[in-house]
């Protein structure tokens, strides 16, 4: 189920800084402005407008800021129950902190003449494919003209009905021209096996195994690692079959199976270690938090935090030897690599619970939605003391969705929280379309 508020700056923390206007030149009629409520509150400064937002990745310097999503467009219709529909894909970078943009749509019809027969990709266009969904995106550091997108096709603006096809994106000219990085069919009917399997994973008697075994055969891509120390060696987390490891940019994948490593069906996070590079977390939105100390070729179950919380868990954050996750209960730490769990900062005492949270600094900032918003407003909160929290934005509820909705949802299957933080700035992603800057 997902929970949609409203962000208003009316209350400001020493973590955000003021508010700016900025504008991009692409779409200078709506970037820029300063959005409203429907009774007038200001909801936040439009940085990118059109686009469902579903992934974003930041540079350390704060100025390079790559994110993928599904271009939207509103209805004319004031009755409409759905504000927007998706008519494309979009990619957009900005390389001054989210104030201006180069954008990269594909808005063609999807269909050929009314058939059901979507209008097929070429590799080496500078957009992504129109029915692509990203969950996530990634800049290589050392080499700012690579960058990774993973997520699905399908044909709504998110990733409830994946169907396989395009998973993992790649270019390595700033892209210029964009490739498939995984392939992978497999037969609709029939048995599995070695002859009849055409993927870019490396074939082993693991790999056919897992395949064999219902419920394996990937259609989505969740999250990726570039490592440090070599960029050409890659970690994906995939539905069905969990994480797959390249050593060549991708252009071939290695699976291993691992003994309590079952199949993987919700949204799935990666981390690094950045003072072990080898050692990595996966940790499934409500499942089980997995550790590798090799780079991702064997894991071991850690805990399984989100089965014993009977809440979905998101936003892993690794700090020094600590690891956080935020649960509906609050925002939990682990000083022993995610085996044991304690509640660091227990959500507020209201009905509801909260949604992701990221860091700025030494402070945190956390979604908070309410079962009764009369009594206790959903918004952005900042923890204050153990069972305490400040509001950081408030709230309004509109008659009707409208531009500078912040879209908070629910954490079950593939659906995340859209927020980021990115230096002083929290980034939020809007139901119509549209990125808004807070800070």
């Amino acid at each position: 189920m997902r929970q949609r508020i409203i962000v208003t700056l009316g209350i400001l923390l020493a973590l955000l800084t003021r508010v700016g206007m900025h504008t991009c030149p692409a779409l200078a009629t709506s970037a820029g402005s300063r959005a409203s409520t429907a009774n007038g509150a200001l909801a936040g400064t439009l940085v990118l407008p059109h686009a469902l937002i579903g992934a974003l990745a930041a540079l350390p310097d704060g100025r390079t800021l790559l994110v993928g999503g599904t271009y939207m467009v509103p209805t004319s219709d004031a009755a409409a129950l759905i504000p927007a529909y998706p008519t494309g894909s979009e990619w957009a970078i900005s390389h001054d902190g989210g104030r201006t943009w180069t954008t990269h749509v594909s808005t063609t019809d999807p269909y050929k003449g009314g058939s059901q027969t979507p209008v097929p990709w070429v590799e080496g266009s500078s957009t992504w494919p129109v029915q692509f969904r990203a969950n996530g995106v990634t800049i290589n550091p050392r080499n700012t003209a690579e960058m990774w997108a993973v997520g699905c096709t399908s044909p709504e603006q998110e990733c409830r009905q994946a169907h396989g096809g395009h998973m993992v994106l790649h270019t390595i000219d700033g892209g210029r021209s964009w490739r498939d990085a995984l392939v992978f069919t497999v037969p609709s009917v029939g048995t599995i096996t070695k002859s009849n399997v055409h993927t870019n994973v490396k074939m082993s008697p693991d790999l056919v195994t897992a395949l064999q075994y219902g419920g394996s055969t990937p259609t989505e891509a969740f999250s990726l690692l570039i490592d440090p120390r070599d960029p050409r060696r890659v970690v994906i987390a995939v539905s069905g079959l969990g994480a797959l490891r390249s050593t060549n940019d991708g252009a071939t994948w290695d699976f291993t199976m691992n003994p309590g490593v079952g199949v993987v069906v919700t949204f799935t996070e990666l981390a690094r270690d950045p003072a072990h590079p080898n050692v990595l977390y996966e940790q499934e939105r409500a499942g089980k938090l997995y550790r590798s100390t090799d780079g991702g070729t064997h894991w071991r179950v850690q805990s399984t935090l989100a089965s014993q919380l009977h809440s979905g868990v998101s936003s892993l954050v690794i700090d020094g030897t600590t690891l956080y996750v935020t649960a509906s209960v609050g925002i939990l730490a682990s000083h022993d690599n995610g085996a044991t769990w304690r509640v660091l900062y227990a959500a507020p005492k209201a009905p509801g619970g909260l949604l992701g949270s990221v860091r700025l600094g030494a402070g945190w900032v956390s979604a908070f939605v309410s079962q009764r918003p009369q009594v206790f407003p959903d918004g952005l909160y900042t923890p204050t003391g153990p069972t305490t929290w400040r509001q950081v934005a408030s709230t309004d509820t509109p008659t009707r969705l409208i531009q500078g909705q912040l879209d908070l949802q629910g954490m079950e299957s593939a659906m995340d929280t859209r927020l980021w933080a990115v230096g002083p700035a929290i980034f939020t992603a809007a139901e119509l379309g549209g990125l808004y800057r807070i800070g």
